[in-house]
């Protein structure tokens, strides 16, 4: 999932190297791949330590979060059947990941917490979150179409390798794993989309063995009992890698000054003259 070389700082004698190679009038072939090397660590770092605008933004809503306790209300997405399964579906979620591990994933209630991150992770193995030797993250898809995305959508694996890092920074864990699924939708949440079916089509002349069709279709689509366990998980795992966490520890403390700089120029606004 990553290149532990690529991720490593360079030390200072490998940028005394690096200066010394810019330096240079001509290059061997050794040298110029040394070169670009070095370059690419270096323009990693610089990258690390970089935000961008979306990386704002999305400290901007975490900032309001915090501070005022408001959050941003999107009814069509936040509640929509598939985000509304996951949460009330959270224990056959991981009932079914917990079939499937050989060890017993302790269910965690707690808030995790230090001077740069916090976060609430589903389970873990181990005495107690902070002693962990893996943590758990389930993640609930709305069907299999959606599942079956993430096994080679690259960007939604790296999104959730770094995901893991952070979980292993925070918890300090050796491992961490992130569980992708999918499970039958509640009773109450398919009875409420047969519902709205039936609303749509008020008024309708839709002949009666049509909608009854429609109806055993719905059930049938939000029920995946009849599909093996093993093909509704996907497993990502990630061991820990000390180069990737201080990584997402510079990118942490990036965040947090920048978080600091808005909230003075934020409460500043109104002080300023026009």
């Amino acid at each position: 999932m990553s290149d532990a070389t690529q991720s490593r700082p360079l030390t200072e004698i490998q940028l005394q190297k690096l200066n010394n190679l810019r330096n240079k009038k001509s290059l061997t072939v050794k040298q110029s791949e040394l070169l670009k090397k070095f370059s690419d660590r270096e323009n990693t770092e610089i990258r690390d330590a970089t935000l961008s605008q979306k990386a704002k933004n999305c400290l901007k809503d975490i900032y309001v979060r915090e501070k005022y306790d408001k959050k941003v209300v999107n009814l069509g997405k936040d509640y929509n059947i598939g985000i509304m399964n996951g949460k009330v579906s959270e224990h056959r979620s991981l009932e079914l990941v917990q079939s499937m591990h050989k060890e017993k994933i302790n269910v965690n209630k707690d808030l995790v917490c230090n001077n740069l991150i916090k976060g609430k992770l589903d389970g873990f193995i181990g005495k107690n979150i902070k002693k962990a030797s893996v943590v758990i993250e389930i993640k609930t898809a709305q069907n299999m179409q959606s599942l079956l995305t993430s096994i080679d959508d690259q960007e939604l694996l790296n999104k959730y390798y770094w995901q893991l890092v952070g979980y292993m920074y925070l918890t300090n864990s050796q491992s961490a794993e992130i569980y992708h699924v999918v499970v039958t939708y509640d009773q109450s949440i398919i009875t409420e989309t047969i519902n709205r079916y039936l609303l749509r089509i008020r008024g309708m002349n839709i002949p009666a063995g049509m909608v009854e069709k429609e109806k055993a279709d719905l059930r049938r689509s939000l029920s995946f009992d009849d599909i093996p366990a093993k093909d509704r998980v996907i497993r990502i795992v990630a061991r820990r890698n000390e180069n990737d966490i201080q990584r997402v520890v510079k990118k942490l403390k990036s965040c947090k000054k920048y978080i600091r700089q808005f909230e003075k120029t934020h409460i500043s606004m109104n002080k300023k003259a026009w």
